[in-house]
């Protein structure tokens, strides 16, 4: 077994803590601490920081939109609906809009409006973190990432082939 040569704490070693040691002078030149008075009293909690472009709406049709390609033949949603952002500042800038269309869920069909509402809250909060990220622009852009990712593959394609 091995042995420690020297006894912790060793009383003849001093400590760095000591005051005598210490790299701060033991007369109080300290930097002062605030008053109160200087403090707010009140934090301001209910404070809401808002962004006008980030300003969005999801809008739920009450008909159904048709999801088939071919003009000859009729397959409806289950639920259909838009999501809307303002453009710019003011209304006369227009909006941008994504459709999105419910084609499955395992929910009985009373719920499906209400998938639907929240998959296009989730499309708008996803939008709104990568815009925040600085992934996508703020002023051009309505689409999550991965939508806008597969929208700009889809370009690239049609340009090389």
């Amino acid at each position: 077994p091995s042995t420690t040569p020297a006894a912790t704490p060793n009383p003849s070693i001093p400590s760095p803590d000591q005051p005598a040691n210490s790299p701060t002078p033991a007369f109080g030149l300290n930097a002062p601490t605030p008053s109160d008075h200087l403090l707010p009293s009140e934090t301001e909690s209910e404070s809401v920081l808002i962004d006008i472009y980030d300003e969005s709406w999801v809008v739920i049709l009450s008909h159904k939109l048709n999801t088939s390609t071919n003009l000859t033949e009729y397959r409806p949603a289950l639920a259909s609906g838009y999501l809307l952002r303002r453009k710019g500042p003011t209304d006369g800038d227009g909006m941008f809009s994504m459709t999105a269309n419910l084609v499955y869920t395992h929910l009985p069909p009373l719920a499906h409006d209400s998938v639907l509402k929240e998959v296009l809250k989730m499309y708008r909060d996803q939008a709104t973190l990568f815009r925040v990220r600085g992934i996508s622009n703020v002023q051009n852009n309505i689409l999550p990432w991965h939508v806008a990712a597969a929208v700009r593959a889809q370009e690239l394609l049609s340009y090389v082939l």
